[in-house]
């Protein structure tokens, strides 16, 4: 690990909570090989989809570097391949990776199987079409306009500047606004269930716009790789 993202926990308690999602991991990989049950093997996969997830957003906060955290992220997409269903919370991560780490071949799959979550939502289309074109395309409506309904200022906003200071004014009360999400509060949890709490989104847009990431870094949550 390099530099800690995240001073909000100690080096101390994210290498322990890595540690145990590692042996979680471990336990869960060597229990999907004996299934021989199509819909236990489908549980056990959900199982090792969020192990995966959490060593990802874990790892980030960590400091993990790129090839690390690259590596993290395909073997999550490669989760999400073997499940059922997948969250928009789940998705948006991985949109939002594949577009930090420029490692776009992982999430294809991920992006077809699961189609209607990508194309019902507008954030998730842009982050979707980008490595297409080299370019994303906003199309439709935002599943959640409470939260994302303010980034049309970001997505219209006719000079950099104006995209980045949007963009700044939106993160201020991103984290209020995610209350209904589960990592909400995870921080005075009683329990060690904190990853870390990262806009990555926020991350995602700003490589897309070219917008300037030191500037945006003024903001505790957003995440710099």
């Amino acid at each position: 690990m390099g530099e800690m993202r995240d001073r909000r926990k100690t080096a101390a308690y994210f290498e322990a909570y890595i540690a145990c999602e590692k042996r979680r991991l471990e336990k869960k990989l060597e229990k999907v090989k004996a299934c021989t049950d199509r819909e236990q093997a489908a549980r056990v996969w959900n199982s090792i989809f969020l192990y995966r997830m959490n060593l990802l957003m874990a790892s980030f906060s960590a400091g993990a570097d790129r090839e690390e955290l690259k590596e993290l992220y395909e073997a999550a997409c490669e989760a999400a391949c073997r499940i059922n269903s997948l969250s928009y919370g789940d998705a948006l991560v991985l949109s939002c990776f594949s577009v930090m780490l420029g490692s776009f071949s992982a999430m294809k799959p991920v992006a077809g199987l699961f189609e209607s979550v990508f194309t019902m939502d507008k954030l998730l289309g842009g982050l979707r079409s980008y490595p297409e074109s080299g370019h994303a395309v906003w199309q439709g409506e935002y599943r959640f306009p409470e939260v994302y309904g303010a980034l049309d200022a970001v997505l219209e906003a006719g000079t950099k500047e104006a995209g980045e200071k949007a963009l700044l004014s939106w993160m201020e009360t991103w984290y209020d606004k995610c209350g209904d999400c589960a990592w909400h509060g995870t921080l005075e949890s009683a329990n060690d269930v904190y990853y870390g709490y990262w806009c990555l989104e926020a991350a995602a847009l700003a490589i897309i716009f070219g917008f300037d990431t030191e500037r945006l870094s003024g903001n505790e949550y957003f995440p710099a790789v």
